[in-house]
């Protein structure tokens, strides 16, 4: 089994490329929704955070996000806190998604997280591919996916990685200038490239490669 991390900037495409995979037969592991789900789910990480922010944090044993936000963002050191905590809980439920598709026979596992380097999750991949597209294109999708002002998108986008610094740390780029005809044959060649380049020697798996071209 091979577990391929995938990130990329808010309006990259990155969730659409996702989907393309697992349409492929692969399972996808959405580091977001995993955070929901241990917010709801996971008794021990919700009482944690009770503790340390306060019980209005959650409402019938769900974590209200935007109240624990702006409780953490609200206090000295309360993001370092938050992290620390949310952390270990989204890390466990990960491994044990991980493991159960590597028992269910799974060939390929897809992370999915926009902070995948921050998070430490690239360290737990095979290899890492980053969906990148110009910064007019993500305002652009942005605007049309969320109801937000360009300030607060503009804002959102500065405190993630650029695109140079995503093209640096990733060993497979894929370029999502065009259209979703042409980021379909962008990632299944991708796909394709990465499994190639995994039954290579160690020494070839440092090399890195691109899907830039319009297919």
């Amino acid at each position: 089994m091979i577990i391929i991390g995938l990130c990329g900037r808010s309006g990259s495409g990155k969730s659409t490329v996702a989907e393309f995979w697992r349409r492929m037969g692969a399972v996808v592991i959405d580091a977001d929704e995993v955070c929901h789900y241990v917010y709801s789910e996971n008794s021990s990480c919700v009482s944690e955070l009770c503790e340390r922010f306060g019980s209005d944090v959650a409402v019938d044993g769900v974590i209200v996000r935007p109240i624990l936000a702006k409780r953490a963002y609200g206090a000295e050191g309360g993001i370092a806190i938050l992290n620390s905590i949310a952390h270990k809980y989204i890390m466990e439920e990960i491994e044990k998604r991980i493991c159960d598709a590597k028992q269910n026979g799974t060939r390929v596992v897809i992370i999915d997280a926009p902070l995948l380097f921050e998070s430490g999750l690239d360290k737990h991949c095979d290899i890492v591919t980053a969906v990148v597209s110009s910064d007019a294109l993500q305002v652009e999708r942005l605007k049309i996916r969320d109801d937000k002002s360009l300030e607060e998108l503009n804002k959102r986008l500065s405190q993630q990685l650029n695109n140079e610094e995503l093209e640096k740390r990733c060993q497979c780029i894929i370029a999502n200038n065009g259209s979703i005809a042409e980021l379909r044959q962008k990632a299944l060649r991708a796909m394709f490239g990465i499994q190639l380049k995994l039954g290579c020697t160690n020494r070839n798996k440092k090399r890195r490669f691109y899907v830039k071209k319009k297919c």
